[in-house]
């Protein structure tokens, strides 16, 4: 048992799983899902496999990942303006501290994709051993690369994380308190709504707020265009509005906030807005350009109108 802090954003946090047991279960799920979906699985040497493939290496790469099988490993650094000076205030590491790096060193691997051909489903997951599986529902829905390292930059977040692990400590607590309960004769038919209402949602919330954060950080990293994320969030409202749902709840949609997986998409979207300076900078500390040329601070204006835009068009948007 170890109550620890999570090293990329400091949030202290129960968590009593190994990383060697995290992958032996991520091990099992991608064999579940290889079984499941067999017929389904597009060859490496495919369009799309290839496509997906670029785009994780970018990130596992240019954030000391390691590599992504079959993969180019040429830095992606787009050249044209001059990276900010240090005075910005900004850190062009991702992995900035000794407990960052550390973090990053226990994730270097070998990455593989496994891209499933099912256009109903838009959906993508990595597991722990390294496995990234997307289903081209969800290459359909992301528009594009940027769009897409939106999406992978989010998954691989919640590995570096370890939260499968810290999720799977919390099932046993929340357990432990039902059992203590029933034994006290304390349990009055609400216990498993308010554990869920209270302690577990509220939790997942958070590590999908952290996983933003650092899937922002990692593409951003990657010379990714962020501004791209807000369009995306657009197109999954969409997705959600015609009722096409993956099967592991990313976008189930709730108009009450405690009963969400996921933070409302007004909160996410004034979280990502707060980080947007941040993650230009880092792009341009990477010595990324924006396709334009395009000053930062043009930038930033162009998302700010963006946001105002889709909220103004369509209200709240779905989460992934």
């Amino acid at each position: 048992m170890a109550l620890e802090r999570v090293e990329e954003t400091g949030r202290w946090r129960f968590i009593d799983t190994t990383p060697t047991q995290e992958r032996e279960a991520g091990k099992e799920l991608e064999q579940a899902t290889r079984k499941e979906y067999e017929q389904h699985i597009l060859p490496p040497t495919h369009e799309l496999s290839q496509k997906v493939s670029r785009v994780a290496q970018r990130i596992v790469a240019t954030a000391g990942l390691g590599n992504v099988i079959g993969a180019s490993s040429m830095h992606p650094a787009e050249t044209g303006d001059e990276p900010l000076p240090d005075e910005a205030g900004f850190d062009n590491s991702v992995w900035d501290t000794p407990e960052k790096q550390a973090a990053a060193a226990r994730m270097t691997q070998e990455w593989e994709v496994v891209v499933i051909e099912d256009g109903a489903v838009p959906n993508a997951f990595v597991t722990a051993n390294g496995k990234i599986f997307v289903f081209t529902g969800a290459l359909a829905v992301a528009g594009g690369e940027d769009g897409l390292a939106a999406i992978i930059g989010h998954e691989i977040a919640h590995q570096v994380m370890r939260h499968p692990g810290e999720k799977q400590s919390a099932t046993r607590i929340y357990k432990a308190l039902d059992f203590i309960l029933n034994l006290l004769g304390l349990e009055l038919g609400f216990t498993n709504i308010g554990v869920n209402v209270f302690l577990v949602l509220p939790n997942s919330r958070t590590m999908e707020t952290e996983a933003d954060t650092v899937g922002l950080r990692l593409m951003a990293k990657a010379c990714y265009d962020p501004l791209v994320a807000i369009k995306m969030w657009d197109r999954f409202s969409a997705v959600g509005k015609h009722g096409k749902k993956s099967g592991s709840g990313w976008w189930r949609l709730s108009a009450i906030d405690l009963l969400q997986t996921h933070p409302t998409n007004k909160k996410r979207m004034k979280h990502m807005e707060k980080m947007m300076p941040e993650l230009l900078a880092i792009r341009a500390l990477s010595g990324c350009s924006m396709d334009d040329g395009r000053p930062l601070k043009d930038a930033f204006a162009l998302f700010n109108e963006m946001v105002a835009n889709v909220q103004g068009e369509h209200g709240e948007t779905p989460s992934i």
